[in-house]
């Protein structure tokens, strides 16, 4: 456990198929889903419990979105699951899709598809 981030709490709420995605140790992971099925509760229950589990350096961690609002909703709940993470963004990729990065405060500066 990381900063008092317990990777088992990261795991309530979740269905069987967003437990698979949020433990795989397929890196980097795509996370294809439809419309409302819990992508971006996914997507940051998987960076704060790699984080907590110490199986992801935090200053390696990108998430891609393809909308702006996408973006800003990953970026609060990130701070709010990952208080021991400085997380940066959006910035724009060569494509123009927002980008969050996750590290750790000192830093300067996904292989495998998942149904959820």
């Amino acid at each position: 456990m990381v900063d008092g981030m317990d990777a088992a709490a990261l795991l309530d709420g979740l269905n069987d198929a967003q437990r698979q995605a949020v433990t795989s140790d397929a890196a980097p992971l795509v996370i294809l889903a439809g419309a409302g099925s819990g992508k971006t509760r996914v997507l940051t229950r998987r960076i704060a419990y790699r984080c907590a589990t110490e199986t992801a350096d935090p200053r390696h961690v990108v998430a891609l979105t393809f909308t702006r609002k996408a973006a800003g909703e990953l970026g609060n709940r990130l701070r709010s699951r990952t208080p021991s993470c400085d997380v940066r963004g959006p910035t724009d990729t060569s494509h123009r899709r927002p980008c969050w990065s996750a590290r750790p405060p000192s830093s300067p500066g996904c292989s495998g598809v998942a149904r959820a």
